[in-house]
């Protein structure tokens, strides 16, 4: 959805001599009597000031400049400041989308590399790693399947006093068998 604001619905493209000149006769036929010193110098540093900005921000500025000096003609700075004042947050929101694009191409251009890196390494390179990362499961408590198999020839008491449990305390844990045998796994 495009609100008044949406960055998708400006554009920085200044505007062209002829839009310019539009604005700058709109303004001053706002006002029924003009008193300037020189009209065509007025004229002209109008355009000129128009020029720098987009058509909606010359409109903006228009009826900006009006609001802030509703009977006399409003001078070219304080127009050129109401053309600013139009366009700094666009100009805000262009620079941050740009800053973001560019972030994002980074670090797309980083995954790829990441991604090229990893379809190059070895097979002992990645046999390694998954070594290191089986032994500190294994250091904290967490032995694969293939690594807990030489503790099967634990008995029930053996692990019992292993761990320091009488009876109750072994039969309290849930799914604990109550005859070891029937685990499957230790044969007398």
């Amino acid at each position: 959805m495009h609100t008044k604001n949406s960055v998708s619905t400006h554009t920085l493209k200044p505007m062209n001599r002829e839009t310019a000149t539009l604005l700058a006769t709109r303004l001053l036929g706002s006002y029924p009597s003009l008193n300037l010193h020189d009209p065509e110098t007025f004229m002209t540093e109008l355009v000129v000031a128009f020029l720098k900005y987009p058509q909606w921000v010359g409109e903006q500025a228009v009826v900006d400049a009006k609001r802030a000096s509703p009977i006399y003609v409003p001078s070219v700075p304080l127009v050129e400041k109401s053309c600013e004042d139009a366009i700094v947050q666009t100009r805000e929101a262009f620079t941050y989308a740009q800053q973001w694009e560019q972030q994002s191409r980074l670090q797309l251009q980083e995954r790829h590399e990441i991604d090229q890196a990893a379809t190059e390494e070895s097979a002992e390179h990645r046999a390694a790693v998954v070594a290191r990362i089986r032994r500190d499961m294994a250091t904290a408590g967490m032995p694969f399947e293939a690594d807990r198999k030489r503790h099967h020839g634990e008995t029930e008491d053996t692990v019992k006093t292993k761990l320091g449990l009488n009876d109750e305390k072994w039969a309290a844990i849930p799914n604990a068998p109550t005859n070891w045998k029937q685990v499957g796994k230790v044969s007398e």
